[in-house]
């Protein structure tokens, strides 16, 4: 489908420029470069139009990646100690055992600790290629004029009159 519009546009290309086309411009997504949940990514027929041009050249991008969650206070330990950090109550039963206690800069470790399901939950990342042909992004200057006007011919309530029949005896 992708491939069939982006050709339309470009009826001298050949499949294969198609392809590299699609595949080179397509949106990364998941792990960086092509994995076996995403493929290449997010196909762009936009962006794969522009790659077909002379003047567009693709900049490598690496998706970012975060750590779903943060400890929060970073390097957190508890009351007793560096010795007693997230990275310690992370190993077997601690934080059920002792997360709730041994507060330190007023958390315990199952507030501060992503591995006691504490911490700062981050939020998804995004990302897209980069090109380097300019592009206008910028918003419309212009508003429209006039508001949207209702059909005039559509029901505007319910019939009138009832049926004098039932449907079920027809």
């Amino acid at each position: 489908g992708v491939a069939a519009l982006v050709w339309s546009a470009y009826p001298t290309k050949t499949a294969s420029e198609i392809r590299q086309a699609l595949e080179a411009s397509a949106q990364d997504l998941g792990s960086a470069g092509r994995d076996n949940t995403f493929g290449h990514g997010l196909v762009r027929a936009d962006l794969a139009a522009t790659y077909l041009d002379s003047s567009f050249t693709l900049s490598p991008t690496v998706a970012p990646t975060l750590d779903p969650c943060t400890d929060n206070p970073v390097g957190w330990h508890d009351s007793d100690g560096p010795d007693y950090n997230c990275e310690w109550y992370s190993q077997g039963s601690n934080c059920d055992q002792y997360g709730d206690s041994y507060e330190n800069d007023g958390k315990t470790a199952n507030v501060a600790c992503c591995a006691c399901d504490g911490g700062t939950m981050n939020g998804p990342a995004t990302s897209s290629p980069s090109e380097s042909s300019t592009a206008d992004t910028s918003a419309p200057t212009v508003s429209p004029s006039a508001s949207p006007v209702a059909a005039t011919d559509s029901p505007s309530a319910l019939p009138s009159v009832s049926p004098t029949v039932s449907p079920s005896k027809l």
